[in-house]
């Protein structure tokens, strides 16, 4: 290889791989049958390429050592054995006229394996930040050529096969299936990444009958043979020709919020001249299918540093923020930590800092991601037990607010490198997350990891995304929407400005679990109006909480995600009132759903009723069912915080059978709950029952769904003694 000669670079960013050769079982192959992989087809006064009679063809016809090359965009781990392997022949050549094919390592060192006819030579060598090097000895051509002599290849214009083997630590490579070389892994190939391609160098034409990679990832990779999603440009009311990233979507894909970078309308203040980033917070909204003109988020939440979002509750009335704040200053520090703002009926209030034990990170890259049930936060972060330059931690919510201290997540997830840009699905256990170490595409790729239990510490083995998603560049801060259809991102390509917003289709191999959206209301039992209250649901079987949100103060409504598999029970929290529970039964597996519920509060005044909902009895018995326990424990802290309210418990059955063991079995259930309420501390003379059979309904008892609301135990404020 002459490689102190100029060089042209002409590159094709290619996405899609695979062919419809997998029956073969190699990773990649291409006979060029067709040109369905995409390969670059052009040509000018130097250089042409084209497909034609099943080769692909690269028609060099500069005499001045110009140097060409063609590459595709593949899958390749550099941990494992490969071989890779190509056919071709050369005509129409120049004496120094030669071709071959090469490798790419992470860093862009191209891994090149030559021939030439006419020397009957061939070159193992490489190129890297423009210095070449050579592997081979020289004995034939200009000085510290590297091109070493061969009686393997044939004559010019007869086909030549050029195969690469790795097994374990060696490499070795073959021509015509003749060993010629053999060389460490460790010196060629090291760090297997991106792009397999051609190269040919002075007049000549190089016709390619196939080209091979086989490499076992049939597991690593999802749907390697998918095309890449089609995106949508987000439009000029979200875009502009500033830099707009990071975008978080509501769960009624109707609100969309991102950071806005390096806009003339963002707020003074930050120095670019020591390359600081300058974010505020943007949103907009859909209406009349079409999306509003962005506005910034106000309210002190974009401000003169550098702002971002991390995550926003599936009802958009809470948004999980970078940094702490100083309303004093009205200043933020997007590297001290996290910072969390809701709802008002004015607007939002003042982000209120996250008080997260030991929290610290030795890195200024860090991305956080809350769960859908606002209990569980995704750190990624440095700390003294950290693999690499930035891992996935995992934090929980106290009962008093705090936070408790990251803990990090156990998997190959965590690398050497950075891995970061963390999005956790509706079903609450599909983590999306970025990379820069695991083997992929491009320079970062995307991947899901499955958890794995409820310590949020297991996790199953990352998968990449395949070729959908990931292609030769940057490839990160993908979100998924609520019902798995849709994928938002930021990207280049394509774009109005720099950074734009894009959507697309989601691939179905690359969809979470579905889930319940459940769309609600939260309304005052005696006014009907809408209450602002903290909405929490929980497991009723273990009578664990798995989530809480709140309502929009102005309307009332909330929205919650619940994946399947558990009987829920939910309820609202506000002061001065007592909360009606409610339950629903997801624990058979569905489709993803959409339903709507309103939960009632009811004032704490003489005569109002309060249903138990979530009160459970063995069938014709009085014996209370475990499930019913956090109910009336939640019962018993409102009483015993209210000393001067007395209740009578009604016990209700439907009219089925005979009436007056009805009468009897809803006085014994009446008395069931009494007993339960004395036992946990509540004073006796607070509390009185009756039962009441099956003669006061409130639903038809026409069927079995009707039958059950009649079946209940309920409650009236019969004192209210301040």
């Amino acid at each position: 290889m002459k490689y102190l000669h100029p060089f042209v670079f002409i590159m094709l960013l290619g996405h899609y791989f695979f062919t419809n050769a997998q029956s073969t079982q190699k990773w990649f192959f291409d006979d060029f049958n067709d040109n369905q992989n995409g390969w670059e087809v052009s040509k000018n006064d130097a250089i042409e390429y084209k497909i034609e009679n099943g080769h692909y063809v690269l028609n060099n016809k500069n005499t001045q050592h110009n140097i060409y090359w063609m590459f595709k965009n593949i899958y390749m781990n550099p941990t494992k054995d490969f071989t890779v392997e190509t056919r071709f022949k050369l005509s129409n050549t120049l004496n120094d006229g030669n071709a071959g094919f090469f490798l790419t390592d992470r860093n862009g060192k191209m891994n090149f394996f030559c021939i030439n006819s006419s020397s009957q030579a061939f070159w193992v060598g490489y190129t890297n930040n423009g210095k070449w090097g050579s592997y081979t000895a020289t004995e034939t051509g200009n000085t510290n050529s590297g091109w070493q002599k061969t009686n393997a290849l044939k004559e010019k214009g007869e086909y030549n096969t050029l195969k690469i083997e790795r097994k374990g630590t060696s490499l070795s490579f073959f021509l015509n299936n003749n060993k010629v070389l053999t060389l460490p892994s460790s010196d060629f190939c090291n760090d297997l990444r991106k792009h397999i391609g051609f190269v040919i160098e002075t007049a000549a034409e190089m016709q390619i009958d196939y080209i091979m990679f086989d490499q076992d990832n049939w597991k690593d990779v999802i749907e390697p043979n998918a095309k890449p999603i089609v995106a949508q440009n987000m439009g000029p009311e979200i875009n502009t020709y500033a830099d707009e990233v990071n975008s978080v979507v509501t769960a009624d894909m109707k609100t969309i919020f991102f950071t806005r970078l390096h806009s003339q309308d963002n707020y003074e203040g930050v120095d670019l001249k020591n390359n600081e980033n300058d974010g505020d917070i943007y949103y907009s909204k859909y209406i009349d299918g079409k999306w509003t003109k962005a506005k910034r988020l106000e309210f002190g939440i974009s401000n003169k540093n550098n702002n971002s979002l991390a995550s926003v509750s599936p009802d958009g009335n809470s948004v999980l923020l970078f940094g702490n704040y100083d309303q004093k200053s009205n200043s933020s520090n997007v590297q001290g930590g996290l910072a969390i703002s809701y709802r008002t009926k004015d607007g939002w209030s003042y982000p209120e800092n996250l008080n997260i034990k030991n929290y610290y990170s030795n890195t200024p890259i860090i991305n956080f991601f809350m769960n859908d049930d606002g209990q569980t936060l995704i750190l990624c972060i440095e700390r003294k037990d950290s693999k690499g330059q930035a891992d996935f931690y995992v934090s929980f919510k106290e009962k008093d607010n705090s936070w408790t201290e990251p803990k990090k997540m156990e998997g190959k997830m965590n690398t050497a490198l950075t891995d970061f840009s963390p999005f956790i699905a509706a079903d609450g256990k599909t983590m999306y997350f970025a990379s820069w170490e695991l083997p992929g595409y491009g320079e970062a790729d995307m991947f899901i990891t499955k958890r794995l239990d409820d310590s949020w510490t297991k996790w199953s083995d990352p998968v990449n995304m395949g070729p959908a998603i990931n292609n030769d560049g940057f490839n990160a801060y993908y979100k998924i929407s609520t019902d798995a259809k849709l994928v938002y991102f930021s990207s280049t390509k394509n774009s109005l400005g720099y950074s734009d917003l894009f959507m697309s289709p989601l691939p179905e191999a690359l969809k979470p679990d579905p889930v319940n959206q459940i769309k609600g209301k939260v309304l005052d039992a005696k006014t009907q109006k809408p209450l602002g209250a903290t909405i929490r649901y929980e497991n009723i079987a273990t009578a664990q909480k798995t989530g809480e949100t709140r309502s929009n103060p102005q309307n009332g409504e909330f929205t919650i995600l619940l994946p399947y598999g558990k009987v829920y029970g939910f309820h609202a929290a506000a002061d001065g009132y007592i909360a009606v529970n409610d339950h629903l039964d997801l624990s058979i597996a569905g489709n993803y759903a959409e339903m709507e519920r309103i939960i009632y509060l009811v004032p704490i005044e003489i005569g109002q009723v309060v249903s138990l909902n979530n009160v459970f009895f063995k069938q014709g018995l009085d014996q209370l069912l475990p499930n019913s326990y956090p109910e009336l424990d939640r019962l018993v802290e409102i009483l015993k915080a209210n000393p001067g309210l007395e209740i009578e418990l009604h016990g209700h059955t439907d009219n089925q059978g005979d009436a007056k063991l009805n009468i009897a079995l809803s006085e014994q259930r009446a008395t069931a709950v009494q007993k339960y309420l004395e036992s946990h501390g509540v004073l006796a003379k607070n509390i009185s029952g009756k039962g009441f059979g099956g003669t006061k309904p409130i639903a038809p008892n026409d069927k079995e769904d009707n039958r059950k609301k009649n079946r209940r135990v309920e409650f009236v404020i019969i004192k209210n003694k301040l």
